[in-house]
């Protein structure tokens, strides 16, 4: 596993626990469900609103072990349904860690 939430009602608490329930961003907020375990964090910037950022390679391995698939077809298969998807504003930001490399 690589991150620390593992399913969407624990997520949804601990964005309401860092950013306030009253904060006026938090309902426009755009989780990806059953990928909780590549989770990261909240991405927060000036005049921007915050989003949700999550681990690409460890989406890609939960697509191969959830979808018994290989990785290329799990690579195709994350950048069809989130990469190259647009969200909208508060969508989430996939993030390509350099883990892999380094290994």
């Amino acid at each position: 596993m690589y991150g620390t939430i593992h399913d969407y009602d624990t997520l949804r608490k601990y964005i309401f626990d860092t950013l306030g329930d009253d904060n006026e961003f938090v309902n426009g907020i755009v989780a990806i469900r059953d990928m909780e375990d590549a989770f990261l964090g909240i991405a927060v910037k000036p005049n921007l609103k915050p989003c949700l950022v999550y681990d690409y390679w460890a989406m890609v391995d939960i697509a191969m072990r959830r979808k018994d698939i290989e990785i290329d077809e799990a690579i195709d298969f994350i950048n069809e349904e989130f990469v190259d998807e647009d969200f909208g504003e508060q969508g989430p930001v996939i993030m390509e860690t350099c883990r892999q490399i380094l290994r």
